[in-house]
């Protein structure tokens, strides 16, 4: 059965045009792995493995589409294709870049940073979650009154933070009145407040420890351990393969 996929294999090798990008690599994935199982035939194109389990053929197909990613994140970084490798991360849901996350804060990406941290969790998931919206929509907020932007400040006022209202209304209230000070600093508990650059470093700490503590992130913030340039080693031994 090996041989007779070996040749099938080296056929569709040149047609490999006619085949998504994904799902050939997806089948040198699989190839790579079960190569000498007959149950490999059944993994081609996302295809079932006719072992009866239903459960076990699930789970290996999303084992594989992991592992697939994951791979594909490494080629991703290694090129320096950022903008996909980061918009893969969110889209996926399967690798929370802490690094790039840290970066849209330090250089005050807060639209960016909300869209993606909004991948990974929402608002109302939990204590967490809402803390770590909470921070990032306020730190906006006084960014807005040092910058003597009072219309933009407003607006975060109204459209972002008004939705925390309900848990802690005075708070809101003490914000709201900042609006109406010179200098917010003004305020004895924001009298510290030096500017953007230190604000943004300690609510980068303050954010990175309920990253870590929120469930909603848990098995997601640790890339796993690969071997450099993974996937173009594999692409290439099973070229090698094919030409046998």
């Amino acid at each position: 059965v090996n041989e007779a996929y070996r040749h099938t294999r080296q056929d569709n090798f040149f047609k490999v045009r006619g085949v998504s990008l994904t799902n050939y690599i997806y089948d040198e994935v699989c190839e790579h792995r079960f190569l000498g199982n007959a149950q490999t035939i059944g993994l081609r194109h996302g295809m079932p493995l006719e072992t009866g389990d239903g459960q076990m053929s699930s789970q290996i197909t999303s084992g594989l589409r992991r592992e697939l990613i994951f791979l594909v994140l490494q080629f991703l970084g290694e090129e320096g294709l950022s903008t996909t490798l980061h918009a893969l991360e969110a889209e996926s849901g399967l690798y929370f870049n802490q690094q790039y996350f840290e970066r849209l804060i330090l250089h005050g990406k807060w639209d960016e940073l909300e869209k993606y941290l909004s991948m990974f969790t929402h608002l109302q998931d939990n204590r967490y979650s809402q803390k770590t919206f909470f921070e990032i929509r306020k730190q906006k907020f006084l960014e807005a009154l040092d910058s003597k932007d009072k219309h933009l400040a407003v607006d975060i006022l109204t459209k972002d933070l008004r939705v925390f209202k309900h848990n802690n209304e005075h708070l809101y209230l003490e914000m709201t009145s900042l609006l109406a000070l010179e200098d917010f600093r003004e305020n004895e508990h924001l009298a510290n407040y030096r500017d953007a650059e230190t604000a943004r470093e300690a609510v980068r700490d303050v954010l990175q420890k309920l990253i870590q503590a929120n469930p909603k992130f848990l098995n997601k913030l640790k890339f796993p351990a690969l071997r450099e340039s993974t996937l173009k080693s594999l692409i290439g031994q099973s070229r090698s393969f094919h030409r046998q």
